[in-house]
């Protein structure tokens, strides 16, 4: 039944794909591929439908934190590896991606600061997290 629900929703979200959830989708695809894993296997270590990491892989449904961090952990990697890469490679987020983590007051903090003050934050962060 859940699955159901997971592909119904995925339904609705996916008619309008952001590039920023495509290539997030595409390195969490590519990571699961290394590992020579199946969806099947990523579905049982996180809880989440295969459906539904299908669809997050083809950037068809938005991830939020608590996904991605399942995700993630199951894939034995760190989130800062997983996110799609900008200037300097480093992580891409943008304010999709905290809208959908439900963290506006971050996502509003982080999108008032500079590109050079945003570039601080994201290095600390992954040096922290040893990414």
């Amino acid at each position: 039944m859940n699955a159901m629900v997971d592909v119904i929703e995925a339904e609705i979200h996916q008619r309008i794909r952001n590039p920023f959830y495509v290539r997030l989708g595409s390195q969490i695809k590519m990571r699961r591929e290394y590992l020579h894993l199946r969806l099947v296997d990523v579905s049982d270590k996180t809880g989440l439908s295969a459906p539904t990491i299908s669809l997050i892989e083809r950037g068809e449904q938005n991830c939020d934190v608590d996904q991605l961090l399942k995700i993630a952990a199951a894939l034995d990697t760190h989130i800062a590896r997983l996110l799609p890469r900008g200037p300097g490679n480093r992580p891409d987020v943008d304010a999709t991606f905290f809208a959908a983590s439900r963290a506006d007051e971050l996502a509003a903090v982080y999108l008032d600061l500079s590109q050079p003050k945003r570039n601080v934050v994201i290095d600390v962060a992954m040096a922290l997290s040893g990414a």
